[in-house]
């Protein structure tokens, strides 16, 4: 591995933190209005150094506004902004020690590919000989070595957002932004620089700050990620946690396939678990959101690659169905199942364990561990 340069502090530049014991990036209070529209509402946040952090939620969520207002293109209406400690509210986008990467790559068509990852530093008067060593540093952690002296329409598309990767990197920020900088892309080409701005961001061990809307994505690279919706973080926590224990019935929807299925509290547990009873499923044993009381309105979450077809045992859930429909996607194959109680369910499962056929009658089978209960929004407990 590439040992990297040590991050070159601008001299007397009061934004640069000389100490890392506090989180990369804190947010407090952050609120951005446009007139009625409140685009952030008062977010409290805080980010590990050397973490790979993604802001995740559908457009106009209020994710990439406050990417904007952490690199100091947006001004906060209020709240207050800190890297390392260090208050950068109201410092200038171009003295504050991050950087940002966007969608669109924004490379010098003219200039070669050494001389678009060198400018940043010309423009600090970085010593020649430094510029060459640090420029070749970072086109080998990028992969782009033998390259230099490409200009960008010599390239591919993943090489050129390489190219914007490095430009950034090179500067030494103490955190990089990244406003879904693979959006241009082909799903192929996607997956494969995932891998590469994992791998990446691993070697240079500085925060990686990552807006996109895409679920499967963030949850590949991320240590942590925050689902955004109307401005606020609905919720907040590692991919796993946030996938398998949804706080909201919009995060359930949001983070993947869900089959939400209404449900009552019959008995609170005191080993935090839950007595259910779940429609056209029965009395059911599962974890959920703390606090719910019994006799509450729910709902009951199973992802459909949670489902099986069968005989269930002892401690799983059941429910019969009719196949209504079947789709083969390679590797796996989606179904959809009409219920006895006249709901629908999606079933995900490997191509080779579907023995069934569109209107064959069916039991539908989980686990109660993998059912997870959740507040109802505007639900009425079914009797």
């Amino acid at each position: 591995m590439t040992e990297l340069s040590p991050a070159v502090a601008a001299s007397g530049d009061p934004a640069r933190g000389e100490g890392r014991s506090a989180p990369a990036v804190k947010l407090i209070g952050l609120r951005r209005r446009y007139d009625d529209v409140v685009a952030v509402d008062g977010i409290d946040l805080e980010i590990g150094d050397a973490e790979f952090f993604s802001l995740i939620g559908p457009s106009g969520c209020g994710k990439t506004t406050t990417l904007r207002m952490i690199a100091g293109l947006v001004e906060p209406s209020e709240g207050r902004i800190e890297v390392h400690g260090r208050d950068v509210t109201t410092v200038r986008p171009h003295r504050r020690p991050v950087n940002t990467v966007f969608q669109q790559y924004a490379l010098f068509p003219h200039l070669s590919v050494f001389e678009n990852v060198a400018f940043g530093l010309r423009e600090r008067r970085t010593p020649k000989a430094e510029i060459r060593r640090r420029v070749g540093e970072m086109l080998e952690v990028v992969d782009l070595q033998g390259r230099d002296r490409y200009r960008p329409s010599q390239l591919s598309g993943g090489q050129q957002q390489r190219v914007a990767l490095a430009r950034s990197l090179v500067l030494d920020p103490e955190v990089l932004l990244l406003d879904e900088p693979l959006g241009a892309l082909d799903l192929k080409l996607r997956k494969a620089l995932q891998l590469q701005l994992k791998r990446i961001q691993h070697e240079v061990g500085i925060t990686f700050v990552y807006v996109t809307h895409d679920q499967e994505e963030a949850f590949f690279m991320s240590n942590r990620v925050a689902v955004m919706h109307d401005g606020q973080i609905k919720q907040l926590g590692t991919p796993r946690d946030v996938y398998e224990r949804p706080r909201t019935e919009f995060v359930a929807d949001f983070v993947g396939a869900s089959n939400r299925l209404d449900a009552k509290i019959v008995v609170a547990r005191d080993d935090g678990r839950y007595d259910a009873e779940v429609v056209g499923v029965g009395l059911v044993r599962a974890a959920g959101v703390e606090g719910l009381q019994a006799g509450e309105a729910v709902r009951a979450i199973v992802r459909p690659e949670a489902i099986s077809t069968g005989a269930p045992q002892a401690d799983e859930a059941k429910i019969e169905a009719r196949l209504t429909d079947i789709a083969y996607l390679g590797h796996h194959v989606s179904c959809v199942a009409q219920t006895e109680s006249g709901g629908q369910l999606a079933i995900s499962m490997p191509q080779a364990h579907v023995k069934l056929e569109v209107g064959d009658d069916c039991t539908l089978r989980w686990p109660f561990d993998a059912t997870w209960l959740l507040p109802a929004e505007g639900g009425v407990a079914p009797k």
